[in-house]
This record gives C-alpha cells, structure tokens and sequence, in this order.
C-alpha cells in the first residue's frame, strides 16, 4: 500500500512493494520542477504541482492527487477509477435532430405526412395549419432538465440571418406575423404527446416513454415536462402562415424558452424547413341585373357574366351596364386586375362609337368626356377607389375612361384576398349623327398576383 501524508514543509511518500521497500522524501513545497523517482516495481512523479497535484503508480496501484481535482483530475487502475473535478459534470446538452412535417392537425398522432423525414414539403399555404414533430437529444449523459419548454424561430435562410423570427401567439397573429402558432383540436398546449411517430425518437406509448415530449400551441407557457439524460424526446409543434412569401423557402430552429438559447443541429443532422406553394388566385365574372345601384349610378340594363347587351340606344341618353368582379388569392403582396379592348365598339363596316375622352391615366366625369361634338361616348368606371402606387384617380364616381387595346389597370389590392369583390360600370350613349348599325367589341380582364 501507499500512503501520501502533506505536511507544511515537506511532501513525505512511503511506499511498501512485494520484495522491496523504498522510502522517498521529496523536496519542499517551494520547488518549482518536477521531479522523477523510478525503481523497477514503481514511478513516482511530482514536483511543482505537489500540493496542487500529483500522481504516483505501480504494477498494482495508481494514485493522482492534490489540488488539481478542482480543475480536473482523473485516476485509474485495473481495480477502479476516479473522475474528479467540474469537467466531469455536463450541463443539459440538447441537439436537433430528426422532424417531420404532417397535415392532419386535429390528429392528436398525426399520420398524414407532407413530405418524407428530413424533407422539406413545397406546397405549403397560408392559413393552412400544419404540426412539425421533432425530436431532440439530451447529449451530456449526466443531466436532464425539469419544467422544460422549446420555441421556434423562423428565417428564410438555413443560418437564420435573413428575415428571422419568432413565431407568434395566437392572439397576436395578424396578416404581417408571417408565421403563428395555431390550436387544434389534435392536442392542447404542454400537454404530453400520446405516441412518437419519428423513427428516431425514444420509445413513447401511450404517453408513457422517454420519447414523449409535448404538444406545442405557444412559445411562452410554462410548462412542467421533463426530459431525461441520453434521451431522445419527440416534441410537437402547431403552427400556421400568416402573410409568409409565396415560394418561399423557411428554415425552423426551436430555443429554450427559459433564455432563448439556439437548440444547436446533431451531427448529420438539419434544421426543419419548408416551400410555401407559387400564389393561387381564383377569378370571377358575374353579370348584374338592371336597376343595381353601384358606385354611384343606377344600371338599366342586365348583364351576364359573358355578356354586355346595351340594346337598342335611346338618343342622348346614357345606357349603363356593370359587371361583378370576385378576386381570392394567397399572394402575399396582393393582385393587379386590367382591361382591354380587342377593337373599338364597331360595326360590321368599320364604323365606330369612339372611346370618352377621359384616359385610365386621367379619366373624367362623364358630361366632360361625352361631349356634344362627339357622335357618340363610350367608356367605363372601375369601382376600386385605390390602385397601385396609391393613386385614387378613379375615387370619384363620376370618373371614366376610354377602352384601349393596350392594358390598363382598373383593379387593385395590396394584400391576399378571399371573395373581394369590385363592380366595372360601362356606360355608352350616342348623338344623332351616330350611323345606324349593330356594334360590339370584345373586352378582357387580366389578373396578375403580386409576389
């Protein structure tokens, strides 16, 4: 056996081996080297770190010993070993790993998946609810951690220097969040999750399982969940677009609500991400009957949704007609509606009822458009007060503009649309020098969504 005994002035080892006995005395505390003794059965090292640290070893034992255990210092031998000092005690070390993405959110376990493990889906909407599950590992071994809560944080690039953000409450979440929390009837807020569906999660069943983690509905609750050391627990998470660019590409990482501390990637592993689909837009033309009061005048006559029937023209008198426009689009900066003409409203020998002298650029009321000296007016009045760039040339009622065959806006939104609706009043009369004849045109409407 050996016995290591400090004193104040002197460091004295005795060390007692089968067939031999050596008693060494080493030097004092004030030594600034290191010093070696060896025989054939043993080796003994010290030296400046004699009081702060030391080790002696032989065929049949290791000693380390002195100070340096609060730094760190190890011991070993065939028979035992001995960790010592603060690097041998890990804090909680989570990592991202395996997530998926499903669409069947009021599935408490969902089953309905977007896109394969590790896969990003490319046809995500707003307003559409989807879960993310995602597991993550505790790395250290030594410790878990109680009353645990993630949160996500969004960006549109993989390190989370562009557009980065957090994801909304529920009761905060308006068109500009970009991304929300949402609720489900799949799952209340902190609750435990029944069963784990990543194929690298620790066993969950029936919420029992160090693979059970919790379902997610807010980033800021206090939550009582814990998660064990070595563990790799699937967590659940509940969210929405809410004004998210349309094809665009999101990158999800989720934080320790306690300090928002980056959940930092396993190895081999990636962030969540997803592609919100290109913009849909759903366009719609429907007539208005005769006598449909809109943006200030009175129809007298009926329209369909393919069909402008002026009727036989009373001499000057106006003839006002209006179809119903329906726009609904997830674009995220809204649409553009325009017009044309294929030719002027003409007969079937190139005579013409010409256009008011009002432009889409600077239209006018109807008595200053239609002039006495014209042999007939015709024109049209977009009902959207405001089109792009803020331009309110068409706010008045009495504003009107002539048909051309070059496109011109008459309709406008700023932001994604469900059933918007605008009226487009056309209004025609004829003098009498006007030829007699059966006139038509053909007119178009183009919507454009606005990325």
């Amino acid at each position: 056996m050996a016995k290591i005994q400090p004193t104040h002035k002197h460091i004295v080892v005795i060390a007692t081996l089968v067939g031999a006995s050596l008693a060494l005395i080493a030097g004092p505390f004030a030594r600034s080297f290191a010093d070696t003794a060896t025989s054939t059965d043993f080796m003994i090292r010290d030296g400046f770190v004699g009081v702060f640290g030391g080790n002696a070893s032989s065929t049949d034992f290791q000693v380390v010993s002195g100070g340096s255990p609060i730094i760190n210092n190890n011991a070993a031998s065939a028979d035992f070993n001995s960790y010592t000092g603060p690097v041998n005690y890990s804090d909680f070390a989570p990592v991202s790993q395996t997530w998926r993405w499903y669409g069947d959110a009021n599935n408490e376990t969902p089953a309905s998946s977007l896109a394969a493990e590790n896969v990003a889906p490319s046809t995500i909407a707003n307003a559409q609810i989807i879960k993310l599950r995602l597991n993550i590992k505790e790395t250290s071994g030594i410790m878990g951690s109680d009353n645990l809560k993630f949160r996500l944080q969004f960006a549109q690039s993989s390190d989370f220097t562009v557009s980065s953000g957090l994801i909304a409450e529920t009761g905060s979440c308006n068109a500009s969040s970009t991304w929300c929390y949402a609720t489900s009837t799949g799952g209340n807020d902190n609750q435990i999750i029944s069963t784990a569906v990543l194929s690298t999660s620790n066993t969950c069943s029936g919420g029992l399982g160090n693979g059970c983690g919790t379902h997610n509905t807010s980033g800021i609750s206090a939550s009582t969940s814990t998660q064990n050391a070595s563990a790799t627990t699937e967590y659940e998470f509940t969210i929405m677009a809410s004004g998210a660019s349309n094809g665009t590409t999101y990158f999800f990482r989720p934080l320790n609500a306690a300090d928002n501390t980056v959940i930092p990637l396993g190895a081999t592993s990636s962030y969540p991400s997803l592609v919100m689909q290109g913009a849909t837009v759903t366009f719609g033309v429907s007539g208005l009957p005769q006598s449909t009061s809109t943006n200030g005048v009175i129809t007298n006559v009926s329209t369909t949704a393919t069909g402008i029937p002026f009727g036989m023209l009373a001499l000057g008198t106006s003839t006002i007609a209006a179809q119903r426009l329906s726009i609904t689009t997830d674009a995220s900066n809204g649409y553009e509606i325009y017009t044309e003409q294929d030719q002027q409203l003409a007969d079937q020998h190139g005579d013409q009822v010409p256009g008011v002298a009002g432009t889409n650029s600077s239209p006018l009321a109807w008595s200053a458009g239609c002039t006495a000296t014209l042999t007939g007016c015709y024109g049209y009045h977009p009902g959207s007060p405001v089109l792009s760039g803020g331009s309110v040339r068409f706010a008045a009622n009495d504003s009107y503009a002539a048909l051309t065959s070059t496109i011109a806006e008459v309709g406008f939104g700023a932001s994604p649309a469900t059933s918007s609706t605008m009226d487009m009043v056309y209004r025609v009369q004829i003098g009498g020098t006007q030829i007699t004849g059966a006139y038509q045109n053909n007119i178009m409407y183009i919507i454009a969504p606005s990325f």
